[in-house]
């Protein structure tokens, strides 16, 4: 009995070391490659087509924070979109739909006659979605207003060929024959509130021979393109939209041959920039004011008559960057100011004569994302902010000389962020993400790879609820109570295979959930559960139509759940529900009619009073109350009188104290901190930190203890973390982490640091200096309690933390470190107590996708492990029960037991011959090394005495994946390892 319960209280002693992270249920067994490509980016979204888990083609949305698919049908051949005012327009070339961006809120185009096939240059101008079309062999203009389209008669003798569509100043502009003039300048303007007609602008080559413009491009209120008079050739040509202000600008190459400009850019003022060819110096970079004479070249980048051929312009801030040759260093990534001296080489990426050939320029805030190629690397993610230190790769994703990226894989970028398609050997082609740091760059999405994807993590009653997606079906309603067995699928809401109602907004009343979830024929609406397939249903068809009433911003204040929906005759408006069918019902139309007054999120301020933003037609978008009535309802204070917004969209950022909300809003001072108790009189503005008309711009509040902490803005130190008790006086910078000018806390990095999270009177957050990247930092309230917990990635690098969870004692977050990717972190608020939980994917990949809660003694949340693509995963909390077998161990032996840390990696990996193990501390001893196939196999085995010498010979291993485990008699720690041939 004695060593029984040695044993036992040695383990619970070495408990929290041996915490550990476990697969809870492997919702979803399949496994393939996505072939993911990019489509586009509209009103905050990147948009990318992937293959699905049936083989057919969806289009997937992130606005950098979440997924969703907005098409649910095969859209393999979908050949291009746009996006207009709220809606996106999209066709495979032979038919056109329309969707608001919802997974059920689309709808195809219907037309007047014969409908066109080879649809393409879709273009959206001024309210109408134009496009050409073709019926029989006749290729004609169509216009539509989101529901029904028709051609445009343009050649009543024939086919009008129009090409090139461009919107400028509201006015489509484009190239056609009306079968008299040739190809020329047309303009498509409104005849009636239902129709259009074409009309010349200027025939340019007289008679029916044809100009045939081209390059359209709109600068500086100017339209600038290339056309040829049949006098001059093809040279630069500027218009206005009428006969007179349309003219040739310059004739950079006398004669009939032309200079052939293209490639238009606007730098910056009039400026734009273009390539051309003066007969002498070849295609070299040229730019324009919009006038004869300032139209020059600006440097011969490659001298004499060969062309450096600069291709694919992009503007970062004032500096256009793109791509150009001259024999010496190849093709490679080049910048200018628009001056001969300020056009120089970024950097030979591949050095010498060799090109690394940069492709898919495209602009950050403050940097350039491409591809480029080298022999060493092959083609992959490079980022620059135009000096050679600050250019290059990202990851090397497909690992040595394969591609990660080929030459048409674009990125789409997000403020600082780029979501890039690549291709690794492991996961075949999925959807990326970076920064512009190896840190920041990591797999976003891994579309098809036996994920469940699960998210919204939601404790209700005794169980966690959460979306996840299983082989048959997409996103559905699902409930864990801890246990394999008790992670079961509560309801098929959406059945069908590749369906799903993307279940979101989870939300606990009272032990029961409420939701909104998509349905067949009723699109998003209020749903509950109570964890039965038969307790969940939807509560009330708000909006009888397509799309649903798409309810959000779901809080729950009292006994009662409030949001925003829309409903049949309304806009989006406030709602509340009690979790009744009968209590489900709209609180206020705030704005009547179908206008919407977009009601935020609300903040229980006490005494039964909520506040909220809420929009009307003459007071834009300003600080409301309600106490759950409709004659409760009542806008606080106009902040900014009149129609314009004293509140933004990003109202959501708040936080209440001792009955008072705190928030930003703009005013004549700027976007400053204000409070309000609900009163006209008590809102104000709190302190105008930042004196002026930009603000203090002030975001990510949270309360903890007596003071709201929020970051704020000031000339002096940049974004720094402030906090308020509520007065003038105590609104106070805490520390001034970044010291001087730069800002510690940038708001584009909310994205990974998502807002502060409190823990036991710890503010935790993620930070920057001048000398370190972004790392773990938490604050007391004081500037000495104010420190940086670990530089988990030395250097400018930083290891990016995001919030992932908290329990009642420990700060859980992701946090790169080289070597391991993003993996689960854990902190106490100290140094020491701030550590990687566990390897979950070994290697540089990373292993996070969603935040968690907390269920009984463990923490629940999404992540993707070697073996079983993005699943539920556990991880068992310090001082939770052990389920170790004691039953093998005698008191001597547990007397002996130790846990270092032996985390080792294999390298290279991927391998075709001989393997390193690096250990980052070396074991004592001898150790036994086990190479197990997928099945658990051993297929090779040895001893290792020389730690300096670990070598393992793989030249006789099939291609495949295999684990590495490396054991002595106290401890094993296994790595995966792919094999290459």
């Amino acid at each position: 009995m004695k060593k029984i319960l040695a044993i036992i209280c040695f383990f619970l002693a070495l408990n929290d070391l041996m915490s550990q992270v476990s697969l809870l249920k492997d919702i979803n067994i399949d496994s393939a490659s996505a072939e993911l490509s990019a489509l586009f980016k509209a009103d905050g979204f990147a948009y990318f087509k992937y293959k699905n888990a049936a083989g057919m083609y969806n289009i997937m949305k992130t606005d950098g924070t979440v997924r969703e698919k907005v098409l649910p049908y095969d859209m393999q051949y979908i050949t291009q979109a746009v996006y207009g005012e709220g809606l996106l327009y999209y066709s495979d070339g032979a038919r056109l739909w329309v969707t608001d961006g919802t997974a059920d809120g689309y709808r195809e185009i219907l037309f007047y006659g014969v409908p066109p096939v080879n649809i393409s240059y879709l273009t959206y101008s001024a309210g109408t979605l134009w496009f050409v079309g073709s019926v029989g062999d006749d290729r004609e203009l169509y216009w539509c207003d989101s529901y029904f389209a028709q051609a445009v008669e343009i050649n009543t003798l024939g086919s009008s060929f129009p090409t090139g569509l461009t919107d400028f100043n509201g006015v489509l502009y484009f190239q056609a024959t009306d079968g008299v003039n040739g190809y020329e300048l047309f303009k498509a303007e409104h005849t009636s509130a239902i129709d259009y007609s074409a009309t010349l602008v200027k025939d340019i080559a007289p008679g029916d021979a044809s100009s045939n413009p081209a390059w359209f491009y709109v600068w500086n209120n100017i339209l600038y393109f290339s056309a040829n008079d049949g006098t001059n050739g093809f040279e630069l040509w500027r218009s206005d939209g009428t006969e007179a202000g349309t003219y040739m600008l310059s004739d950079i190459y006398p004669g009939q041959d032309g200079s052939d400009p293209l490639g238009f850019t606007g730098l910056g003022g009039s400026i734009v920039l273009f390539m051309a060819n003066n007969g002498t110096a070849g295609y070299e970079l040229w730019k324009t004011n919009g006038t004869t004479a300032g139209t020059v070249m600006v440097k011969d980048i490659y001298p004499g008559p060969e062309s450096s051929n600069p291709y694919r312009f992009v503007l970062v801030g004032g500096t256009v960057y793109f791509g150009a040759y001259e024999p010496n260093t190849g093709s490679e990534l080049w910048k200018t100011n628009g001056t001969t001296a300020g056009t120089v080489l970024v950097k030979d990426i591949e050095q010498g004569p060799l090109s690394s050939s940069p492709r898919n320029l495209t602009a950050g805030t403050t940097q350039v994302f491409f591809s480029a190629s080298t022999g060493a690397a092959g083609r992959e993610l490079y980022s620059s902010m135009g000096t050679a230190a600050s250019t290059r790769m990202m990851a090397d994703i497909g690992l040595g000389a394969l591609d990660g990226m080929t030459k048409v894989d674009a990125p789409q970028v997000l403020g600082n962020t780029a979501y890039f398609p690549a291709r690794s050997t492991a996961i075949g082609k999925e959807l990326w993400k970076s920064n512009g740091t190896s840190a920041g760059t990591a797999l976003f999405q891994d579309c098809l790879n036996g994920d469940s994807n699960p998210t919204g993590f939601t404790k209700s009653g005794d169980v966690l609820f959460f979306s996840a997606e299983n082989a048959s079906g997409g996103p559905e309603l699902w409930k864990t109570n801890g246990t394999e067995a008790g992670t079961v699928q509560v309801k098929n809401i959406y059945p069908g295979a590749g369906e799903g109602s993307y279940p979101k907004d989870l939300t606990d009343l009272n032990g029961r959930l409420i939701f909104s979830a998509i349905s067949p024929g009723q699109g998003y609406e209020m749903w509950t559960s109570d964890g039965t397939s038969g307790g969940t249903f939807m509560l009330k068809d708000l909006f009888d139509g397509w799309g649903g009433a798409k309810p959000r911003n779901l809080k729950k204040i009292g006994n009662s759940v409030y949001f925003s929906a829309r409903s049949f005759g309304t806009g989006f408006e406030l709602f509340k529900t009690d979790g009744t069918t009968e209590g489900t019902v709209m609180v206020k139309d705030i704005f009547p009619g179908t206008d919407d007054s977009s009601p935020s999120e609300l903040y229980d301020i006490g005494g039964g009073i909520s506040l909220f933003m809420a929009r009307t037609a003459w007071q834009g978008r300003e600080l409301w109350k309600t106490d759950g009535t409709e004659a409760g309802t009542v806008m606080v204070k106009d902040i900014k009188p009149g129609h314009y917004s004293g509140i933004g969209y990003d109202y959501s950022d708040a936080a209440v104290l001792n009955g008072v909300l705190y928030f930003k809003a703009s005013s004549a001072d700027g976007q400053e901190l204000w409070r309000s108790d609900g009163t006209e009189a008590g809102t104000y503005m709190l302190k105008d930190i930042n004196a002026g008309s930009y603000g203090s711009q002030p975001f990510s509040f949270m309360t903890m203890g007596n003071a709201v902490y929020f970051v704020a803005f000031t000339p002096a130190k940049g974004n720094e973390l402030w906090k308020t008790d509520g007065t003038a006086d105590g609104t106070v910078m805490v520390k001034d982490i970044s010291v001087g000018a730069s800002s510690s806390i940038e708001e584009n990095l909310v994205e990974f640091q998502q807002v502060f999270t409190v823990v036991n009177g710890n503010l935790f957050f993620g930070a920057q200096t001048f000398d370190t990247g972004l790392e773990c930092w938490k604050s007391d309230g004081t500037a000495a309690g104010t420190i940086r917990l670990k530089d988990i990635a030395p250097g400018l690098q930083g290891s990016a933390p995001y919030a992932l969870g908290a329990t009642s004692g420990l700060f859980l977050f992701t946090a790169y470190a080289p070597g391991y990717g993003s993996e689960l972190w854990q902190s106490d608020g100290t140094p020491g107590g701030t550590f990687m939980v566990q390897d979950i994917y070994s290697g540089e990949l990373g292993s996070i996708f969603s935040k968690g809660a907390v269920l009984n003694n463990s923490f629940i949340f999404g992540a993707q492990n070697n073996f079983n693509g993005v699943e539920v995963m556990a991880y068992t909390l310090p001082g939770a029960p052990l389920q170790q077998n004691l039953n093998a161990r005698t008191e001597e032996e547990a007397q002996e037991v130790t846990m270092p840390d032996q985390a080792f990696r294999v390298y290279p990996n991927p391998a075709d011959h001989v393997v390193q193990l690096m250990f980052d501390e070396k074991p004592a001893g001898d150790v036994q090394v086990n190479i197990l196939d997928i099945s658990g196999k051993v297929v090779s085995q040895r001893t290792v005495s020389d730690m300096d010498n670990a070598a393992i010979d793989v030249a006789d291993l099939p291609a495949g994946v295999y684990l590495v485990q490396v054991s002595n008699s106290h401890w094993q720690k296994t790595q995966k390892l792919v094999v290459q041939r």
